[in-house]
């Protein structure tokens, strides 16, 4: 976590076997625990890769959320 220097923005399905809730949850306590900033957002139901641009696949609300999300913590973060 040292080498953490700037905010994060983390988005995760709960159904992410690869990752791991349990590895997304040590992970925001080490952050939490040195005092880093981050954003973390898990989405019920969704698996790791859910990014889609398809109005019709299952995983285009949690994608449009995520991605919304995603430009307004660019937005704040990036702004001068």
């Amino acid at each position: 976590t040292s080498l953490v220097q700037v905010p994060l923005l983390g988005f995760w399905g709960d159904q992410d076997h690869g990752v791991g809730m349990d590895n997304v949850q040590q992970y925001e306590t080490l952050l939490d625990d040195a005092g880093k900033e981050k954003e973390f957002h898990i989405y019920p139901g969704r698996p790791h890769g859910f990014l889609t641009f398809d109005e019709n696949n299952d995983n285009f609300e949690a994608s449009m959320d995520s991605w919304r999300r995603s430009i307004a913590f660019f937005g704040e973060k990036l702004a001068g």
